[in-house]
């Protein structure tokens, strides 16, 4: 396998902080008192959306239809998703099934 060009490893590392920084930039989720918080997010396609796990216990957060998963989050951590289609995703938490929200991601209609 031929080794990265000067060039090409540039734009690996240019994508790379990109994408760290878009996704502490997005929109955060805050998993707390066994709830998320915002319950519902409307977003753009291409957002990072952060969660963050306050509590004690640990928490996912699970697509219902599970196309994705932000793993197990113990208290402190962390875990993002990039959400690329449009669409309505309603989550909950894995080991908490009555906690529930949604993400409904949708172009932006900018005519006038």
């Amino acid at each position: 396998m031929p080794g990265l060009t000067r060039r090409e490893f540039g734009v690996l590392v240019c994508a790379a902080l990109t994408t760290s920084a878009r996704a502490s930039d997005g929109p955060q989720i805050i998993i707390k008192r066994f709830k998320f918080d915002p319950p519902e997010l409307a977003i753009i396609p291409g957002t990072v959306v952060m969660w963050t796990n306050l509590d004690a216990a640990p928490h996912t957060a699970t697509d219902q239809s599970e196309e994705w998963d932000t793993g197990e989050l113990k208290k402190g951590e962390t875990g993002s998703i990039v959400f690329e289609t449009e669409g309505s995703f309603e989550y909950f938490c894995r080991f908490h099934p009555n906690m529930r929200a949604k993400i409904v991601v949708r172009e932006l209609n900018l005519r006038s």
